[in-house]
């Protein structure tokens, strides 16, 4: 027997709830080749930050036990207040399309980028 699919059926997931409910969607699977994708965004950041004059030394660090370690020493995630109000890590962790690589202008500080993802 066939289910029911009719307009009532369809759903709108607000703000991350979509990707919380289809992480693979985002990120390729929510197995090793995701948590892989998910890694080189971080070192992809990190090289950014590198290549755009900001830090000069990248460390990853490959453990025994799976896990893993990227380090650098550029400029990190800035504090404070977005203009908005609300506070910059809220905004970069919690809501989606916020980063510091959508200026186009040059005033982000990122005139190159590899990272796919905006911080």
């Amino acid at each position: 027997m066939t289910k029911a699919y009719s307009a009532k059926t369809i759903k709108t997931l607000e703000g991350m709830e979509h990707i919380r409910h289809r992480a693979g969607m985002y990120i390729g699977s929510v197995g090793e080749n995701g948590l892989h994708h998910i890694l080189l965004e971080i070192i992809s950041n990190s090289v950014d930050e590198f290549l755009n004059g900001s830090g000069n030394h990248i460390t990853v660090k490959l453990f025994e036990d799976g896990s893993v370690m990227v380090q650098d020493n550029a400029r990190g995630i800035p504090h404070g207040k977005m203009p908005n109000g609300n506070p910059v890590l809220r905004e970069i962790f919690g809501t989606l399309n916020t980063g510091g690589k959508y200026d186009n202008e040059g005033n982000s500080g990122y005139n190159t980028s590899g990272g796919m993802n905006g911080q």
